[in-house]
């Protein structure tokens, strides 16, 4: 966030852009804090920053604005200034060693409304001097402790060139990746074993086995007792349940006469059904109905055969979508279980996201290269967590933050974006936390890189790669800033940066700077590279993996020839750095992802937000099952998606896991016959092809194929025709004819007599 001294740029801060301007403040107060207040269910709502402060919302921006025309600095001295002019500080009512600590804080812990608060070990310095602490630790987690100091500061230097054309630098390259050497499936969990011709055991990599390592039998168990919970939850609050209770839990329960009374029994739903249940929300994913009555329908345009034999029928589905529940909310184990929830959980589905999370992580062994992105979830309700106007294929929905392997896609972690005032750096290193001392090669984009980020990262174990901007990379260097666009005599545009180097196309510039390393580890420092690249404009790289050293990049397709017949596609080459290269070969793991969910997704409407986090677990767990599906049979996922493999595989996994036996039809040979309509007899004369008498369908001297013999059509009266047995009069304006066993209609008009 780059702040102006003009007062018409009140309207550019949004939420986000005001805490990350007030996390350079050295008070505890505010750090780590909400931006507005959070309530609370057994007292006085926990102060945000707004309160702490004792300004508005407008206040605040206003002084950001006017105050301070450079935001890379603290403030402190300014803000308390503005703060002492708006309203004087109310005395209080009495001393206590809340209040203070509250007086000896930099902005006196006292707002203008005459309250003052410490997030320090809980709740502290509130109204009258009275203060209550709750040993560190507030009902909605850890949100009023105070976090970490986030420094953005580096000490850069200029880097030049040497006299053979290399970078002068002060990196070392002794970091080895502990792990394995491409990503790989876990071969230690329970894969399932046949008995070859030969009398041995091999083992199975079928569809079933794949999506067991991601939805296993505990993840169905677990989703079973809650739907069992939430019944029981229903029958107990209604005594005449069968009666007066909802529609779908009627059919859930059974009456039985025991001891002269009617007792209501709650029929389970088996695990053979959730799973058809499973196999049909895939199903419906893949026909893209827009409702379950179309995909039910008999329709000729809508009928499937398969929708019959999954045997699960639309009345059962509805009623399993109805009683769908992840998390136990009704119980008073699962409502005490809800108190200790931290902010960052997902309430009403995190449990089952757990158990997701944890058969991710142990089915699949990550290579060295990791992708993080952001992922969207179509929802379009009413919701605090919901992100409008994103450049993105889904500009309304959830964002969930995820990271995934780079080469293959495969997701290993991820967090839902709550907008809670939680940085965005605490989340990235919440994601990445299991993976932590491994030296693995991160890549992300200019949303996440900072210059705290990277350092944090690194004393961690992780070293990463990514874009950044000045409005987003907090501590970019300003000589790395284009200062001034110019022509060149050729006519080419070219930037003068601020430390004084002049960038064409193709060219970069660089600095240094070190940071602490990872603990425990024999390097006391490492190396953080900050460069200015011209490719269609300045693009600014920050990274602690890649020395700097000459490379190129390829560009997108165009066409490129003399005329329009010798134009050939190609792809150009342009200079770069190797930081560059990397990064546009390992980003795109979690676009990889986005991608394959985008052509078959289960995702339908619903009103409940927790569905559409439901339906993209569903999903992912899918594609990773597809991924592992091809790491364990040795075939190539892209050339096989490409070529409807993923629909193949959706396609068996659907009837596998619904129990209908996968009888697919032998392709059909080129040699078979073929039936040839009139138009198309017509349509293959007139491009030099011809029909023999003998049925030959030719062109010159080959024989291309040969048509099967037909009958002329026997006309059939109405009266015998099946159709119209049950009718008297019969049809007025059809004639209706057999051939080969199907109806065929004419415009011959005729009547009964």
């Amino acid at each position: 966030m780059c702040a102006s001294s003009h007062a018409d740029d009140v309207r550019k801060l949004t939420d986000d852009e005001l805490l990350e301007t007030l996390g350079e403040l050295d008070n505890a107060h505010c750090r780590g804090l909400p931006l507005y207040d959070l309530p609370s269910a057994d007292g006085p709502p926990f102060p945000g920053v707004l309160t702490t402060l004792g300004l508005t919302k407008d206040e605040l921006q206003l002084f950001i604005v006017e105050a301070s025309g450079d935001t890379t600095i603290p403030f402190l001295d300014r803000l308390a200034q503005w703060t002492s002019s708006l309203a004087p500080a109310a005395p209080p009512a009495g001393p206590s060693a809340a209040d203070g600590a509250a007086a000896a804080a930099p902005l006196g812990g006292t707002s203008a409304r005459g309250r003052g608060r410490g997030c320090g070990g809980g709740r502290g310095g509130g109204r009258g001097g009275r203060g209550r602490g709750r040993g560190g630790k507030d009902a909605q987690g850890s949100l009023c402790a105070p976090s970490v100091r986030v420094d953005h500061s580096a000490d850069w230097w200029k880097l030049t060139r040497n006299a053979d054309g290399t970078w002068c630098h002060t990196a070392e390259r002794s970091r080895n990746f502990k792990g394995v050497d491409k990503p790989i499936y876990n071969t230690t969990r329970s894969t399932p074993k046949k008995r070859s011709a030969s009398g041995s055991l091999e083992v199975v990599h079928d569809e079933t086995w794949a999506l067991g390592t991601q939805l296993d039998d505990k993840w169905f168990k677990f989703l079973r007792d809650q739907c069992v919970v939430y019944l029981h939850y229903q029958r107990g609050e209604q005594t005449a349940l069968k009666l007066s209770g909802k529609p779908y839990i009627k059919r859930f329960l059974e009456t039985k006469k025991m001891g002269g009374q009617d007792v209501h029994i709650v029929n389970e739903p088996s695990l053979d059904e959730l799973k058809k249940f499973i196999a049909v929300t895939l199903h419906r994913g893949m026909k893209g109905n827009p409702s379950i009555k179309h995909y039910y329908s008999e329709d000729a345009g809508n009928y499937c055969p398969l929708v019959k034999q999954l045997g699960l029928s639309r009345h059962r589905y509805q009623d399993l979508i109805m009683i769908l529940h992840c998390q136990d909310d009704f119980s008073s184990a699962g409502k005490d279980k809800a108190k200790t929830r931290g902010p960052e959980e997902c309430r009403k589905v995190q449990d089952l996201l757990d158990i997701f999370k944890q058969n991710c992580q142990e089915a699949f062994k990550a290579g060295r290269e990791l992708s993080y992105d952001e992922m969207m979830i179509r929802w379009n309700g009413l919701l605090k967590e919901k992100f409008i106007k994103q450049p993105k294929p889904i500009s309304v929905g959830l964002k969930m933050m995820a990271l995934c392997d780079a080469l293959t896609g495969y997701l290993l972690d991820f967090a839902l974006d709550k907008k809670d005032g939680t940085r965005k750096d605490d989340v990235l290193f919440r994601v990445c936390a299991n993976y932590e001392g491994k030296n693995h090669r991160l890549y992300a984009d200019n949303a996440f890189v900072t210059v705290h980020s990277l350092k944090e990262l690194v004393k961690k174990g992780i070293y990463c790669t990514g874009t950044t901007s000045r409005s987003t990379g907090k501590g970019l260097p300003a000589e790395m800033i284009k200062v001034k666009e110019f022509k060149t005599e050729g006519g080419e545009t070219a930037f003068t940066l601020g430390c004084g180097d002049v960038l064409r196309v193709g060219e970069y510039a660089c600095m240094e700077a070190k940071c602490d390393g990872p603990s425990g580890c024999a390097a006391a420092s490492e190396t953080l590279f900050c460069y200015a690249w011209f490719d269609s404009g300045i693009c600014n790289f920050m990274t602690t993996v890649d020395i700097p050293e000459d490379d190129t990049v390829l560009r997108r397709a165009c066409l490129a020839g003399n005329s329009a017949e010798e134009s050939t596609r190609v792809r150009p080459e342009r200079a770069s750095f190797s930081a560059a290269s990397n990064y546009n070969r390992f980003m795109a793991g979690v676009d990889t992802n986005d991608n394959m969910r985008s052509r078959y997704f289960c995702q339908k409407h619903s009103r409940k937000w927790w569905h559409a986090v439901f339906y993209w677990m569903v999903d992912v767990a899918t594609i990773n099952a597809y991924i592992i599906w091809c790491l364990g049979n040795g075939i190539d996922r892209r050339k096989d998606s490409h070529h409807g493999g993923r629909y193949r595989f959706l396609m068996r996994l659907v009837k596998k896991l619904a129990g209908v036996k996968d009888s697919d039809a032998a392709p059909v040979s080129p040699a078979a016959p073929v039936s040839v309509s009139k138009s198309s007899k017509t349509r293959l004369v007139q491009t030099g092809t011809r029909i023999s008498e003998e049925g030959e369908l030719t062109v010159g001297d080959d024989i291309l194929l040969r048509l099967p013999s037909c009958e002329m059509p026997v006309p059939v009266e109405f009266v015998l025709h099946p159709k119209y047995a049950h009718c008297k009069k019969g049809p007025v304006y059809k004639h209706c004819y057999i051939v080969s066993g199907h109806k065929s209609k004419t415009s011959k008009n005729i009547r009964p007599k």
